[in-house]
């Protein structure tokens, strides 16, 4: 039978956080805790060989509590299991965290495109683009122009730096990538493969005079990005500007056996985008169509590095251990109806440290489904945040988000 096993690197403090969970009913069970060879064991079973991961523990140092267990446990179904956290030193320095800069990689940059001939539904495959050949640009930060007074050397009048700081406009033949999105000039469109969502309710007369409405592919009905839309004095709209989002379309021509990026990759891009310039750790993720709120987010840990088997999702899994680097967050489920909820919403929405980021709803729900799934290879009993010193995050769920 596996023993249920999950590990955090603390780069920080050089030491690896443990837990593992073995049947209560073992006699003297912590003290057939060991590290042999440079493998955690219970007995004569090796948990897990960290030589597997170039990590070399330091054998003179194990500290081992046994944790009270409020939460039923998925290993077992007589709940007879008793957790032990384990906290192992390394002996050699993990490694510090990067820097931002170093880790702020998107895919799909201007020279990965200079070869671009168009783009497609990712879904269906339907062409969206009616030319052939664009030169591509990268844009800036999203937020250039909130730090563009870190960029001017020199006194002027503040009406001088607002006429140069005109928006970054669509060109024709010509593809402008963001972080996560090309922006498209309409005339290189096939018109007829996109279609916007309901404008009837848009007020036209409130707010920015151009608006960022959803579209979508007129085959498939899936999400393609967003179009800035005008209205005249006679009531009639015009599409100045498509943005696509990334993880929505195919670039034309496909690379062989080369995997599209997923959704996963460019929040993970707009997380780190907007922490950097806001300092901000806290987000809400809402629906771009329903403006329904997914989930409130909290990044809690942008670098680190878990170490576990599948024990504690399922106790008929298999051995293996697995590592990866990962971003360490605390989530609420907004979907669910508590009050709770409601207040939480609240507070976060009129606190200006918190920033919204706005995605499809399919995208949204991915990004719930796959924070549960890592919540459940995490033991019960450290699931949810309950520390008494962090009341704000009480019930926050710990989940993590592969990088």
């Amino acid at each position: 039978m596996v023993i249920p096993f999950f590990s955090e690197q603390l780069a920080n403090i050089n030491a690896i956080r443990s837990t593992i969970a073995i049947e209560s009913t073992l006699d003297s069970a912590p003290e057939k805790i060991t590290i042999k060879n440079n493998s955690l064991c219970f007995d004569k079973n090796t948990i897990v060989d960290f030589d597997a991961f170039n990590v070399q523990l330091d054998p003179r140092v194990l500290t081992i509590t046994s944790t009270p267990t409020t939460t039923p446990s998925t290993t077992d179904n007589n709940n007879n299991i008793q957790e032990y956290d384990i906290k192992l030193v390394v002996s050699k320095p993990i490694g510090s965290n990067k820097k931002y800069d170093d880790d702020l990689k998107t895919c799909w940059t201007a020279k990965e495109l200079q070869h671009f001939q168009g783009l497609s539904c990712r879904s269906c495959h339907q062409m969206i683009t009616s030319v052939n050949e664009f030169q591509s640009k990268d844009l800036p930060s999203e937020h250039w122009y909130e730090l563009v007074e870190c960029w001017i050397c020199h006194e002027a009048k503040p009406e001088e730096h607002r006429s140069r700081m005109q928006p970054i406009t669509a060109r024709s033949k010509m593809v402008l990538v963001g972080g996560t999105y090309l922006l498209l000039h309409p005339q290189d469109l096939l018109t007829d493969s996109f279609t916007v969502d309901d404008i009837s309710n848009i007020k036209w007369d409130t707010g920015l005079s151009k608006k960022w409405i959803p579209i979508h592919c007129t085959k498939c009905q899936e999400p393609l990005g967003e179009g800035q839309y005008e209205q005249n004095q006679e009531g009639e709209t015009s599409l100045l500007a498509t943005k696509f989002y990334k993880y929505c379309i195919s670039i034309l021509p496909m690379e062989q056996q080369q995997p599209l990026p997923t959704f996963m990759e460019f929040l993970l891009y707009d997380l780190f985008d907007a922490a950097k310039a806001h300092a901000t750790y806290r987000f809400i993720i809402q629906g771009r169509k329903t403006k329904q709120i997914y989930a409130l987010l909290w990044l809690f840990n942008w670098d680190t590095h878990i170490i576990y088997n599948r024990g504690f999702l399922d106790k008929n899994t298999s051995n293996d251990i697995y590592r990866e680097h990962v971003m360490k967050v605390l989530y609420i489920d907004c979907t669910q109806e508590k009050n709770d909820n409601k207040k939480r919403i609240e507070l976060w929405s009129n606190d200006k440290t918190t920033d919204h980021l706005i995605y499809p709803e399919s995208c949204c729900e991915l990004l719930l489904k796959s924070l549960e799934q890592s919540t459940k290879l995490v033991p019960p009993s450290a699931r949810l945040m309950n520390n008494p010193a962090m009341t704000l995050l009480h019930n926050f769920s710990v989940g993590f988000i592969k990088r």
